[in-house]
């Protein structure tokens, strides 16, 4: 990552940069774990199956380090398309099971100008490999679940 991080340009402020490279550093570890002081309290996460508002929505984000084994993570590109808002291209390899897969990903990033938090965070594999994409959506559903009956339990009490 580090060539692709040093040809990257930001266009905004030094918060905002250290929070993309920071971000860009967190895909590529991929070991489910984020860095809390770049996400705004109320950040909004959305990709094709799964969408929460809340900086401890995060910490269910496991599915790469549970179901991808084992797992590399290739930053292939990062831009500024405006002052606040900053893509990073990456492609996951590995192996779901008995399959190796390549995936090719894209996080886009909207960022306060002022502090460089994320206020929100949007995923896409456009092209995905079926397997992977059926297996994101069980885990996906699985999480919703565990999600659903958590609240609820949060609500009686």
């Amino acid at each position: 990552m580090a060539a692709c991080c040093d040809d990257f340009v930001c266009t905004s402020s030094p918060a905002v940069e250290n929070s993309v490279r920071t971000l860009a550093r967190d895909i590529q570890r991929a070991d489910g774990s984020w860095t809390r002081r770049i996400l705004a309290p109320d950040v909004v996460y959305k990709d094709n199956f799964r969408s929460f508002k809340g900086i401890q929505g995060y910490d269910s984000l496991d599915f790469v380090p549970n179901v991808v084994s084992p797992s590399r993570v290739t930053i292939r590109r990062m831009r500024m398309l405006r002052q606040d808002l900053a893509v990073v291209e990456w492609v996951l390899e590995g192996r779901l099971g008995p399959l190796s897969l390549s995936v090719q990903g894209e996080t886009e990033a909207q960022l306060n100008l002022l502090s460089g938090r994320i206020v929100e965070q949007r995923e896409s594999w456009p092209g995905a490999p079926l397997p992977w994409t059926l297996a994101r959506a069980l885990w996906s559903v699985g999480k919703k679940t565990k999600d659903t009956v958590r609240d609820k339990k949060q609500f009686v009490e």
